[in-house]
């Protein structure tokens, strides 16, 4: 199919396409601000849930703002091991 000016195929994206990414998107920013907050609530760090689970911390960092949108694997990890406060 010929690509229009602006570098698309002429075809649409399906119904509800757009609305789908933009929820997808808003639930990805809002389980990163849940994920923050409750990793202060409980005074760890980004080094701290790193050290408990081995998930890197830049990769917890860009959860954290919204920009990456972790596997279940992922939240499993988080969420299946017993996290507690570091003795500082």
């Amino acid at each position: 199919m010929p690509k229009s000016a602006g570098g698309q195929s002429g075809r649409r994206g399906a119904p509800g396409a757009k609305a789908t990414e933009d929820a997808s998107a808003a639930m990805q920013v809002l389980f990163g601000e849940n994920f923050h907050a409750a990793r202060i609530k409980y005074g760890l760090t980004q080094q701290d849930i790193e050290a408990l689970t081995g998930i890197k911390q830049a990769y917890i960092s860009q959860i954290e703002g919204g920009r990456q949108n972790p596997t279940l694997a992922t939240v499993r990890s988080t969420t299946h091991r017993r996290i507690q406060p570091a003795n500082k």
